[in-house]
């Protein structure tokens, strides 16, 4: 009797599987059909893309954490590209971490196409030490 039952409900769930599957949509290999519209929504997953834009890219602008708390750096704006650091050509973050190397540096950077120069304290990060630009 009950190899009979479980016969019966593995029957049942296959026959149901079958049903599911042939209600499914099917899909199609022609291209879809574009309305008007201008706004594209992008999915997936979040992937890393390194851009040469003869600098580094200011991605966004963050404090940096003390002893004395979260501190801000003046100075830099998301989409910034930092060309120079006293002088030293930067191309990559470790450049800027190894040109930050006193009290205070004189940063040349593109912003809206043009080029600006400032002087910049960088803060002391309280866990590792070192000085960083917040960005």
């Amino acid at each position: 009797m009950k190899k009979l039952r479980a016969c019966l409900l593995t029957v049942i769930a296959v026959l149901l599987c079958m049903a599911f599957v042939s209600l499914s949509p099917s899909y199609s290999s022609q291209p879809a059909a574009v309305t008007g519209g201008d706004k594209v929504y992008v999915g997936g997953f979040p992937i890393g893309i390194s851009l040469d834009v003869g600098g580094v890219l200011v991605d966004g602008v963050t404090g940096v954490e003390t002893e004395y708390g979260n501190a801000k750096v003046d100075g830099f704006k998301k989409g910034d590209i930092i060309k120079k650091i006293n002088g030293n050509d930067i191309r990559s973050a470790d450049d800027v971490q190894r040109a930050l190397d006193g009290e205070s540096v004189t940063v040349e950077f593109l912003r809206d196409g043009r080029t600006e120069t400032v002087e910049i304290h960088p803060l002391i990060e309280a866990y590792s030490g070192k000085p960083r630009l917040g960005v």
